[in-house]
């Protein structure tokens, strides 16, 4: 018997477990004691923490469900809501966010009409996906930074 076959079920079984262990955890204890105790602090607190509760809501009550659904997935939302603001559009990240899955999906539906295999498909989505509205992004920032250093040298 060939050792190949049972180390990759073995390897599979262990991913499998650790997929499970995982999705079954649960969040932190820490993080939402942590939640908590800022949440209390923001409702019952000092004058001073007062005006920067209110920023934090101002700010939270301009997302929409789109923008709070794909920030879920990002690691730092906050930045990439800062680098689209300074694009001078009014670009939000749901919309950027909307913009990369449906890339990634139309290039990897594209290649796997093609022929390609499906995780060679997906892969190229997601690297097309994501690499072109970074691009996009990257150039319509670089452009207004040039336009505005060509105004005021």
């Amino acid at each position: 018997m060939d050792i190949l076959p049972v180390i990759m079920v073995a390897l599979g079984g262990c991913t499998v477990l650790g997929l499970l262990v995982f999705a079954f955890a649960g969040p932190s204890t820490g993080r939402a004691q942590t939640r908590r105790v800022a949440s209390l602090r923001l409702r019952h607190g000092d004058g001073v923490a007062m005006p920067e509760a209110q920023m934090r809501r101002i700010a939270m009550a301009g997302d929409t469900r789109m923008d709070l659904a794909v920030g879920r997935f990002l690691p730092n939302r906050a930045e990439l809501a800062k680098r689209l603001a300074m694009t001078g559009k009014d670009w939000t990240v749901g919309q950027y966010g909307m913009a990369t899955a449906g890339l990634t999906l139309v290039v990897a539906f594209l290649m796997l009409v093609r022929g390609m295999p499906i995780f060679l498909a997906l892969f190229v989505g997601l690297f097309v996906g994501i690499g072109i509205p970074h691009l996009v992004v990257g150039k319509v920032l670089k452009r207004r930074v040039a336009k505005f250093t060509q105004k005021f040298p």
